[in-house]
């Protein structure tokens, strides 16, 4: 479900599998209860899964907190909930 929701709304193959950041998110999805805050934690999970992949470089500073608010705002949508 979530590699469909982030297939839709971005591509992060430049930072790694679509499939491997999914695996990341869901591993914080599962079981719990759909919330902004929990959404939030996915997408820092996503960044984490793409600093690792790629290396702290110059551009880190503002691509993680980019990452993680796509992920933040696509899982929301896909929940029907406004960010």
């Amino acid at each position: 479900p979530i590699n469909k929701m982030l297939r839709r709304t971005t591509r992060f193959e430049p930072y790694g599998s679509i499939f491997e950041l999914a695996e990341k998110a869901e591993q914080v999805l599962i079981g719990q209860k759909p919330s902004e805050e929990l959404f939030a934690k996915a997408g820092k999970a996503v960044s984490e899964v793409m600093i690792e992949r790629t290396g702290v470089r110059w551009s880190t500073q503002y691509k993680e907190p980019a990452v993680q608010e796509i992920v933040l705002r696509a899982l929301c949508q896909a929940a029907g909930m406004e960010v």
